[in-house]
């Protein structure tokens, strides 16, 4: 455009008329015009009625513009946003351009994954020093803010003070969260329910994840432990699949197998005499999984025994005892019968 005035110009999107605004010699500014319907319109830029605008080969406009219905959210994930955590908000919205839409925090634009053409997912990460209590998330078109949002309410994270027993077999069993009473009130109150809370391990909701109920009488969270590989996990809580408790040493659990045959490295001594006591080293492979050899959870009791025809003795599991290649299990003061065989129990109670 060369010494063109602003009275001259003109810009059409269809057939509607708006006035154009001379930016630059490549450069006009339109206000696009209310339209009663989405949809693609031509867009043509005239000079005193003279058509500017490039046209293709067959005579067809190569410039268009599309209207798109204004957002709205139909649905949120979540309520709540966590401190010092990024909680992850799936809003359902309708009336989108994928293209061209983004999320918000705050009416800052926050990068978006989109799980389908209805539902975006926005990452929303608060620091710790967050002193506010409340965010808006919303969504914004061709880095605008549009008037669709929705409101959560910003919680610090839980604390779990202890689990419940703090062991069980690799078949699974119940458990029960210990927690901070004044923080998972505020989660009540910020509108979570009593069956909305889940149990996470490892620290990630992609793995085994379970349904917990809360009860707000005894300030728990009750749970079920799923089948998994021996060894130590980490237990946490979530809600809508955002982790909202801080871990540590209260969040471990000891997952274990019950001892078999098959776990038998070396039995130590396989013959003794009958008339006096003796003690029975048992070697586990390293892989058979065991119970830990030192608990501190006093809510957890684990009895060890060992069984010697029908008399049955105490056992200990016995660190200093072990090696690279085992974890010896000792059975004390043994008595036996001629011809007795001795096997291996181990029980755990709460």
């Amino acid at each position: 455009f060369r010494n063109i005035e602003d009275g001259g110009l003109a810009c059409y999107f269809g057939s509607v008329q708006v006035p154009a605004t001379y930016i630059s010699k490549t450069k006009v500014k339109c206000m696009t015009p209310k339209v009663l319907q989405a949809g693609t319109v031509d867009v043509r830029v005239t000079l005193n009625g003279a058509q500017l605008t490039r046209m293709s080969a067959t005579g067809q406009n190569e410039v268009t513009f599309t209207y798109w219905t204004r957002p709205s959210i139909t649905s949120q994930s979540t309520y709540i946003a966590i401190k010092g955590k990024t909680t992850d908000v799936l809003l359902s919205i309708s009336g989108i351009a994928k293209e061209t839409t983004a999320c918000t925090l705050n009416g800052n634009i926050v990068t978006p994954l989109w799980i389908d053409s209805k539902s975006i997912k926005c990452p929303i990460t608060l620091t710790l020093a967050t002193n506010f209590n409340t965010v808006q998330v919303g969504i914004s078109m061709n880095g605008v803010s549009v008037d669709a949002y929705v409101t959560l309410a910003v919680i610090d994270s839980v604390n779990i003070n202890s689990i419940v027993p703090s062991l069980g077999p690799v078949e699974g069993r119940d458990v029960t969260l210990k927690l901070t009473k004044g923080v998972i009130d505020s989660y009540q109150a910020a509108g979570v329910k009593n069956n909305e809370y889940q149990c996470v391990f490892n620290g990630t909701t992609s793995g085994f994840v379970s349904t917990g109920t809360y009860n707000s009488n005894e300030n728990k969270v009750s749970c079920t432990v799923p089948p998994m590989l021996a060894g130590l996990v980490t237990i946490d809580l979530a809600v809508a699949g955002n982790v909202i408790s801080t871990s540590g040493d209260n969040a471990n659990y000891h997952v274990y197998n019950k001892p078999s045959t098959s776990m038998v490295n070396t039995i130590s001594p396989s013959r003794f005499p009958t008339k006096e006591p003796w003690d029975i080293q048992i070697k586990y492979l390293n892989s058979a999984g065991l119970p830990p050899t030192s608990l501190t959870d006093n809510s957890i009791r684990v009895q060890t025994y060992c069984k010697v025809g029908d008399e049955i003795f105490n056992a200990v599991i016995d660190s200093t005892q072990s090696n690279s290649n085992s974890n010896t299990l000792t059975c004390k003061n043994v008595y036996a019968t001629k011809g007795a065989t001795y096997t291996l129990y181990v029980t755990y109670d709460q």
